[in-house]
């Protein structure tokens, strides 16, 4: 990634309870990675998992061996780490899922209570470099024959520390169901609230209730002087473990502030998002959605909260609103009201943006409120936060980038031998396209991506100067159908004189050029700074999970900040006493 920054993050059984929460994850990983981190994700089996395995064995007898009880065991965390991949695939985040075996990941002692005593940190940072995202089980290892180990109890968590100490990562955070450590279970039904530690040391650490951290795990952090951190997924406070001395937070329990979100607009995208909400209901609650036919979109979890008035919505008790009409007429008006009315907004509306600069730029001044657009560009590519962060550090003197995933897809439709309209219909049925794909293969949606990113480059362009060229024009001018699947609709963005030029054109590009690599859906961009730096972005960019992915996160970072939650607080406050009056 742009940073170069390693995290590493341990989902325990606790917060992997199901596929929903396994979208969480995945959000969770999406967040650090659209920061800039690279991920080595270390994950448990589903909760209960290994519980209902160890009474299989416990039904079968008492003359089993260690080995095949690890065996059975372990296959538990195998299969969670499977999952979470293919769940990340489909969000559009490229991963590896590599297991024990293949990054080394050995043992001594014996097979139910092992210690990691050795790992291939080499393979894992050359893993990282071909993807941003690698997924390893947790709490197994091998031992010098290359049988299955188990690493006893709190052993997901002594394998992310472990990971972390052999690849030097910058962050290690202990994924859990709780906001941070508390001086004892803030559930135990004492008289008193917990106070939570802000941070405290390893000797302290090791101290606290088992059930949420293991001494074993904590000792190892401490004797090789590793900092963690303990949070809940997407939270923004957690506890410091390391040479720290004890502190607490103001609140003994954290007191929450739910976001509450109008969404406007129930296509595949914004059905993806609602559904994404839900998952995330202990941070967000969705107060209305708005729809142009209600009778189109009854049946689903979502119809006591449809509306057939956009205006419903904006004039709700709302904190948020996510604009997802597409279109530009009404969706400016959603917006500019929003903003009047005090609303942060979040939207994946890349004509919106890039047409109307002039008009949201005055009404975000006036309002004081916030519009994020990660979504726009890239979808789960998270392309104008590397751009602005490469930015603020260098001088970009050059982007080049396939930027319309759709197009990428029907480009490689034609390469197999498919006629445009079959290709199409392809990206039709699978979710890549709307009903009028002009708009992709005619090159105005990579057009208007590229307005942005040269935006947040410094070097901005006005549409109307970008040179285009339409996938129709292009097969026009073919005298043999395309063959090869080399050609891709590749965006240019560079100065003449330091003056910014843009272009959108079709080209058959070398096999060794980085657009060559960017295959079906993919989105990708090359950045070039004055220092003759390449960096490049590939990823998942057309489709409902990586747009939702994308919008979301948008959403849950105007949730952590600072500001929107001491607002929150002060009219929560206000509302309170008013009421007790």
């Amino acid at each position: 990634m742009y940073s170069g920054k390693l995290i590493v993050l341990k989902f325990g059984g606790s917060v992997l309870r199901s596929r929903d929460e396994q979208f969480i994850a995945a959000q969770e990983i999406y967040r650090w990675y659209s920061d800039g981190y690279r991920v080595i994700a270390v994950v448990s089996a589903l909760f209960g998992e290994t519980d209902r395995r160890l009474q299989k064995i416990r039904s079968i007898g008492d003359e089993v061996s260690e080995n095949n009880v690890a065996k059975l065991v372990a296959c538990g965390e195998r299969e969670s780490a499977a999952e979470l991949g293919l769940i990340l695939d489909e969000c559009g985040l490229p991963n590896s899922v590599l297991f024990e075996s293949e990054i080394g990941l050995h043992t001594d002692g014996s097979a139910l209570d092992a210690r990691p005593v050795e790992l291939d940190a080499q393979l894992l940072k050359s893993q990282l470099d071909q993807t941003p995202v690698v997924v390893v089980p947790g709490f197994i290892g091998i031992d010098p024959s290359g049988s299955t180990t188990l690493l006893g109890r709190g052993g997901s968590d002594l394998t992310a520390l472990f990971v972390a100490a052999a690849t030097n990562a910058d962050r290690c955070r202990l994924v859990k169901d709780v906001a941070g450590l508390y001086e004892f279970d803030p559930n135990a039904g004492q008289q008193y609230q917990p106070r939570r530690f802000r941070s405290l040391s390893w000797e302290h650490a090791q101290q606290l209730d088992e059930c949420i951290l293991q001494p074993k795990a904590v000792r190892f952090a401490q004797q090789n002087q590793i900092e963690f951190e303990v949070a809940r997924p997407l939270g923004d406070q957690f506890t410091r473990v390391g040479p720290f001395p004890v502190r607490y937070f103001r609140r003994s329990v954290e007191q929450a502030v739910k976001l509450r979100v109008g969404i406007i607009g129930l296509g595949t995208a914004g059905l993806g998002v609602a559904r994404q909400l839900n998952r995330l209901n202990q941070f967000v609650d969705i107060v209305s959605i708005g729809v142009k036919n209600i009778a189109r979109h009854r049946g689903n979890e979502f119809d006591h909260l449809l509306t057939d008035d956009w205006r419903e919505v904006v004039n709700s008790d709302c904190d948020l609103i996510v604009e997802l009409v597409g279109g530009t007429d009404v969706a400016l008006e959603i917006v500019l009201t929003s903003l009047e009315l005090g609303k942060h907004v979040v939207t994946a509306n890349k004509a919106l943006v890039a047409g109307y600069e002039k008009q949201l730029v005055q009404a975000l001044a006036t309002s004081g409120r916030q519009l994020f657009y990660s979504a726009a560009v890239g979808g789960a590519v998270p392309m104008l936060e590397m751009v602005r962060w490469l930015s603020q550090r260098h001088e970009i003197v050059e982007l080049q980038g396939v930027l319309n995933g759709t197009t990428n897809f029907v480009l490689g439709q034609l390469a197999s031998g498919q006629s445009l309209q079959e290709a199409v219909a392809l990206a039709q049925q699978k979710g890549l396209a709307e009903g009028d794909s002009a708009r992709d293969l005619d090159g105005i949606d990579a057009l208007e991506k590229l307005v942005l990113l040269s935006r947040a480059a410094g070097l901005p362009v006005a549409a109307a100067d970008v040179e285009r060229e339409s996938l129709a024009g292009f097969l026009d001018e073919q005298t043999d159908p395309i063959v090869s699947n080399g050609v891709r609709q590749v965006a240019t963005l560079s100065q003449d004189n330091q003056i910014p030029k843009g272009r959108i054109e079709l080209q058959n590009v070398s096999i060794r050029s980085f657009a060559h690599s960017v295959k079906g859906r993919q989105n990708g961009l090359l950045v070039r700074t004055s220092q003759s730096n390449d960096l490049v972005i590939v990823g998942d960019g057309a489709g409902r999970w990586p747009t939702t992915i994308s919008v979301v996160a948008d959403l849950l970072r105007i949730g952590r900040c600072a500001e929107f939650r001491r607002k929150t607080h002060r009219e929560n406050a206000e509302k309170q006493r008013i009421t007790v009056r």
